[in-house]
């Protein structure tokens, strides 16, 4: 997963971040690259590496399932249309894939994380079993060092 530096603060007219862009630009290694994003592409890194890094290596940890196993598993309970299993020919044989989630807008990648949540502390389903599981917050960052 790419660091990312978002704008702090903006000084007369100077976009602030974390650290200084000598510093940022220090750590690009040869032939690497520094990318600009919207803030909807922020947005959606940042909600992809949640969903990425968070949810599903945890849901792994917790059940022993793989992360694979729990990502098509809530793709498939929340979003059916949108991740509908699609088909494909090689070499004379039907293979099946489920599209990846950089197929969903900022909205509808939104839209994944609540419903998987909901999903997850649906007491119909797994009891309390997940009732640990919440939404995204900010204040549980850790601090990268």
């Amino acid at each position: 997963m790419p660091k990312l530096y978002p704008v702090k603060t903006i000084v007369d007219g100077q976009r602030c971040f974390e650290k200084t862009l000598e510093e940022i630009a220090a750590e690009v290694p040869p032939n690497g690259a520094l990318q600009v994003l919207t803030p909807k592409q922020y947005t959606t890194t940042q909600q992809r590496a949640w969903w990425k890094g968070i949810l599903l290596p945890a849901l792994h940890a917790y059940t022993g399932n793989t992360v694979i196993y729990w990502e098509n598993k809530l793709k498939l309970k929340v979003m059916p249309i949108e991740f509908k299993p699609r088909g494909y020919m090689y070499e004379g044989e039907a293979f099946a894939y489920i599209p990846s989630i950089t197929i969903l807008s900022m909205t509808k990648m939104n839209l994944l994380i609540v419903g998987s949540v909901d999903h997850l502390r649906d007491d119909l389903i797994y009891g309390d079993k997940f009732h640990w599981v919440t939404l995204p917050d900010v204040s549980l960052k850790k601090e990268s060092s």
